[in-house]
């Protein structure tokens, strides 16, 4: 009967429902489904000038949804994309010691160049 009565309390007790948005689950850094996404991206990226370019384009996806949450004033947000960045970026430069090839390290110096002005 106990039971029975502890149960019958929960079916009428309302409680809050969360919906979930779709598109963030999508476009969200904290995402599983970006993060599998992007790390098969790079799995699949053989050459490591290939990689430094997947890790390139994923930093500055962060810096974007992060000038977006600045601009909204979600500072936990930007905190957390920057953070992101930042272990993207020192991946990014783990990869660069590897290679030799001046045309790739030219082009990350200038994207850094550029993303450091925005994040200023």
């Amino acid at each position: 009967m106990l039971t029975l009565f502890f149960f019958s309390i929960s079916f009428f007790v309302p409680k809050a429902s969360y919906a979930f948005s779709l598109q963030e689950m999508f476009t969200s850094e904290n995402s599983v489904i970006t993060k599998i996404q992007e790390r098969i991206e790079y799995f699949f990226a053989f050459k490591v000038e290939n990689k430094v370019a997947v890790l390139e384009k994923q930093a500055e996806k962060r810096l974007v949804m992060a000038q977006g949450y600045a601009k909204e004033g979600n500072n936990e947000r930007v905190k957390s994309l920057m953070q992101s960045y930042l272990q993207i970026k020192e991946q990014q430069n783990d990869l660069l010691e590897k290679t030799s090839n001046k045309k790739v390290l030219d082009t990350v110096e200038e994207r850094t160049v550029e993303q450091q002005k925005t994040m200023e």
